[in-house]
């Protein structure tokens, strides 16, 4: 992605989407915090200050706001680190390499 080298790992999680967007704020207090919306899924992406780590949180179809199930979270690693602009696009599908 924008010239990076890529790598995630993908999880099914069975909780609400709320609940495991609380968990992982608990969890990664140092990591910046954004939201998004798009194709129908909510997307909580938590991304480091260096933009070589993010977590992204994808609910299941649903209204915008709305506390549907978790329908993944995944893990990823990128080196080197992608710039706020790239990783806040990211979040709506949205990329714009920067």
């Amino acid at each position: 992605m924008c010239k990076s080298k890529v790598e995630s790992d993908f999880y099914s999680v069975y909780e609400s989407v709320h609940e495991t967007v609380a968990w992982y704020a608990n969890h990664l207090k140092e990591f910046k915090h954004a939201l998004g919306y798009s194709g129908g899924r909510s997307r909580d992406t938590f991304y480091d200050s260096a933009g070589t780590m993010m977590v992204t949180i994808t609910g299941d179809p649903g209204a915008d706001g709305q506390n549907v199930d978790t329908h993944s979270v995944v893990y990823y690693k990128m080196q080197p680190g992608l710039s706020e602009k790239t990783i806040l696009g990211s979040v709506n599908e949205k990329v714009t390499c920067s």
